[in-house]
């Protein structure tokens, strides 16, 4: 098996006057080509021009920071060139409008797309599987563990796990995650995990920190392989409620403030392109568009994986950087989520693990600042009992699309109210252990 590092250009203008330059692929980002052939396959040039636009989206999406001072701020005007093998298939009008039209439902941004010819790809070795798998996205998160536990209770031909390893600790993390599935499922998992990285890259205080188009990468490289692989099926493992992700105030509807890795629309779009990509239909789904996150995590804890959900991260701020055996903050929407959906599905996850434990007795002593996502969700569990009658809800799901004009928003509806019921549970538990947080949401609960 040979693998070639092949080199190729971005060039970018933000449009704000400091955002210019050229990005190198050997200089200043890295997609580990060489790491992928020798796992899996020979991807074909357009497969692996697809890999190369999501990585060129995904750095100059973390360099090209918003301006904080403009009125304008939330909103990027962002020209981008691309080196590619086949410039003549990427500057297709249907082509560059889909692209377009991606990057500015994830970013909320204006980007306009070009292509210029890269060299050619040489030949490499190629290794084929012996039957089409099914492809899912694998972060190593709990989503993702909880996920695919979930879907090898029934699902019993091969999958290919595909992760995108942007941090030092996740590659030992996901190794050891899906042995762990493996060995409980007894299933046909393999594994692709592709290096991303940015090289010489700015100090964090100097990178745009929202990071919308990192999903773009993710359902790229997937998209990628499974143009070579022979799968019409990429999974993505997010529970209904965070697919959906009803913003927590009106200010969130629109901009950046949401974020819409998952969206059910970005879905489709990615489903579009993947398949003119692969010249056959590709399809992204979300298997648990139906289901709350309690309701997935819940395969773990019956089917004795608890371990393995308590090895699992969702912290926006993984890895912390600190000396302490706590490895996520617990205060931020992603901590609060999961520990509400492990709480609720019956997995005790040692308080230690977050440097805040929102749900002891701690709760009470610490600063409100770390009480303002809490408070936000709270409102919307609250505001989720009128939910068949929410404007809110309404402009979301319709018009960014979270469902298409003909299908029927009752499943969402009966979704949120579900759990917005586990909260509703999960306070009543609150209010009797004497945390003060569990005052600010209402106390009925359903017989």
């Amino acid at each position: 098996m040979n693998g070639t590092r092949q080199s190729y250009c971005v060039s970018y203008n933000g449009r704000y006057g400091q955002c210019v330059g050229e990005l190198g692929s050997s200089t200043c980002f890295r997609i580990d080509v060489d790491g992928l052939t020798a796992s899996l396959c020979y991807l074909p040039p357009l497969a692996m021009d697809l890999m190369r636009i999501g990585q060129a989206v995904y750095s100059v999406d973390r360099i090209a920071r918003r301006d904080r001072v403009r009125s304008s701020a939330r909103r990027r005007c962002v020209d981008l060139t691309i080196q590619v093998t086949k410039p003549a298939f990427w500057r297709q009008k249907k082509v560059v409008n889909l692209l377009q039209d991606i990057l500015s439902l994830l970013a909320e941004d204006d980007w306009r797309v070009d292509f210029e010819a890269s060299p050619p790809i040489e030949t490499q070795a190629c290794l084929r599987l012996a039957s089409a798998p099914r492809i899912c996205l694998y972060s190593g998160g709990l989503d993702s563990a909880a996920g695919l536990a979930s879907r090898l209770r029934s699902y019993k031909g091969p999958m290919l796990a595909v992760t995108a390893k942007h941090q030092a600790r996740q590659g030992p993390l996901v190794k050891e995650q899906l042995a762990k599935l493996r060995d409980r499922y007894q299933a046909d998992i393999q594994s692709v995990m592709i290096r991303t990285t940015l090289i010489n890259r700015p100090r964090l205080s100097k990178q745009e920190s929202s990071q919308r188009c990192r999903s773009f990468l993710f359902a790229s490289l997937g998209g990628a392989i499974a143009c070579d692989a022979g799968a019409d099926v990429i999974e993505m493992y997010e529970s209904g409620v965070g697919a959906v992700n009803l913003p927590l105030m009106h200010g969130m509807l629109v901009g950046a403030r949401t974020t819409k890795s998952s969206h059910p629309r970005f879905l489709r779009l990615m489903s579009n392109l993947v398949s003119m990509v692969a010249d056959r239909g590709v399809k992204f789904e979300l298997p648990f568009l139906s289901n709350t996150k309690a309701e997935v995590v819940r395969t773990l804890a019956e089917d004795g994986l608890a371990d393995l959900a308590c090895q699992t991260a969702s912290c926006v701020r993984y890895p912390l950087r600190n000396q302490g055996k706590a490895k996520q903050c617990g205060y931020c929407a992603a901590c609060i989520g999961r520990r509400q959906a492990l709480i609720t599905a019956g997995v005790d996850e040692p308080s230690e693990h977050y440097e805040v434990d929102l749900f002891s007795q701690q709760a009470n002593e610490i600063p409100p600042s770390r009480l303002d996502y809490l408070a936000a969700i709270l409102m919307q569990v609250e505001h989720i009992k009128n939910i068949s009658h929410s404007r809110l809800f309404q402009c979301h799901v319709r018009g960014t699309q979270v469902i298409e004009a003909a299908e029927s928003e009752q499943p969402l509806v009966n979704l949120l109210l579900r759990y917005r019921q586990e909260w509703i549970e999960l306070s009543a538990k609150a209010r009797a252990e004497g945390l003060r947080w569990a005052r600010w949401i209402g106390g009925e609960v359903a017989a």
